[in-house]
């Protein structure tokens, strides 16, 4: 959408050749994918998967609901594995 804002008058070929640009770069790109604030559980859970590899994924979700009813941030940290033993 942000393409589309700033292209005004551009074709839908045009739309189409960038979108598959994108899509081609995303494959090559090796840097994490800007996720929008109001999206922090999925942020959340990829920054504790990518700090524990081997972790399950249920184990970040149950940390996850912990640390939302906990007072703070809901910012991923090291730390956080700690909540668990509780």
């Amino acid at each position: 959408m942000n393409w589309m804002k700033a292209n005004v008058g551009a074709t839908l070929a045009d739309a189409i050749d960038q979108w598959k640009r994108l899509k081609q770069e995303a494959k090559t790109t090796k840097a994490k994918k800007v996720i929008a604030p109001q999206f922090k559980y999925n942020t959340y859970l990829r920054d504790f998967l990518s700090d524990n590899p081997n972790a399950n994924r249920d184990v970040g979700i149950a940390l996850w609901k912990i640390k939302k009813s906990l007072r703070g941030d809901n910012i991923y940290r090291k730390e956080d594995l700690s909540l668990l033993e509780k």
